[in-house]
């Protein structure tokens, strides 16, 4: 693995993969409602399709185009099941796999091959070559459900003269719509829970072990407890798992009153960025110039702190209360995040 090579090129990149696809901050037009309603059955399939699907340049400005064989078009049905397949490790697709693609192992004609099989059900569908030495792909894909809306958006990142994927990066939210238009993200919707399953905190706890290391990180405005309404506090925990090229992140938003901040790991968002499993430590230097937060964290910055710190767990205690699905909120004092 090269990869001095890689860390040329990740600081722009990752604001190309992931600021350019993917919206900022889910938390940026967040709205909680008080009660979310109960569904009976939870679908895979959305009830409706997308309006609109943007196919840009994934195919125009690449010379391996010609190389593709034509693939099958595959109905929405279809292609929601297979993406469905993926999420749920269905056809052999875990982590740092993700939706098929695999750092240092998936090629350009993978990713290629992706974007025509999923571009049917996609609202965000792009192959950029950035430079002669490197392409970002991108893939939005809804799943909408009369006025709710789980979203899966995914970059990568490839060199082209390697011809494979070294940094996959994903997130996900669930938001509801009003006359068709966003308004307003929702954490612990039933179906995103389900649909992604695979990814929540029990799930990969439950699959992967205990991770190396466990961050709790804090979104903070104000000392003041209880929060305003509809805050967009938050706290983040992030999971790392360096030797299998896995760093989860679970948003979850910030409550509590008094002196002790509260917030429920199973009501979060997920996300991550999946790494080749060969760097060995030279994934802090990937993850120091990705970009994003993670340079806050070499050292920490004042609004990161271990579990020990931020909770009064271990990380096999952390492990072993969040292994299994539950409920369980945790609790933070106040001391801990302020004065910052």
């Amino acid at each position: 693995m090269k990869t001095k090579k890689i860390l040329a090129y990740l600081f722009v990149a990752a604001i190309i993969a992931l600021d350019g696809c993917i919206p900022s901050n889910p938390l940026s037009q967040t709205l909680v409602p008080s009660k979310v309603a109960t569904i009976s059955a939870i679908t895979y399939i959305p009830t409706s399709l997308p309006t609109t699907t943007s196919t840009s340049t994934y195919l125009t400005t690449n010379t391996m185009a010609s190389t593709i064989t034509p693939i099958p078009t595959l109905s929405p049905k279809d292609a929601y099941t297979r993406v469905n397949e993926y999420l749920t490790n269905g056809i052999n697709c875990r982590l740092p796999c993700w939706l098929g693609i695999v750092p240092a192992q998936s090629t350009l004609l993978d990713i290629q091959t992706q974007l025509m099989m999923f571009s049917i059900i996609a609202t965000k569908t792009s192959y950029n070559l950035q430079t002669d030495n490197w392409a970002v792909t991108n893939l939005t894909i809804p799943y909408k459900n009369n006025d709710m809306v789980i979203e899966i958006r995914s970059a990568y990142l490839a060199l082209l003269n390697e011809n494979n994927v070294y940094v996959n990066g994903f997130e996900t939210s669930a938001y509801r719509l009003k006359n068709g238009e966003y308004n307003g993200d929702v954490y612990g919707y039933p179906a995103y829970n389900e649909l992604l399953k695979a990814y929540t905190l029990s799930g990969i706890l439950s699959s992967y072990g205990p991770p190396s290391q466990v961050f709790i990180r804090s979104n903070l405005s104000t000392d003041e407890l209880p929060l305003p309404p509809f805050s967009l506090d938050s706290f983040v925990i992030h999971l790392w798992y360096p030797n299998q090229g896995i760093f989860m992140e679970y948003n979850t938003l910030a409550g509590g009153s008094g002196e002790t901040y509260r917030f429920c790991p199973s009501n979060s968002f997920i996300s991550g960025i999946l790494l080749p499993t060969e760097l060995g430590t030279g994934y802090q230097e990937v993850l120091k110039k990705y970009g994003g937060v993670y340079p806050l964290f070499f050292p920490p910055a004042a609004n990161i702190k271990t579990p020990e710190e931020a909770l009064g767990m271990t990380i096999e205690e952390f492990y072993q209360t969040f292994r299994l699905p539950t409920d369980h909120c945790l609790q933070s004092p106040k001391s801990v995040w302020w004065p910052k």
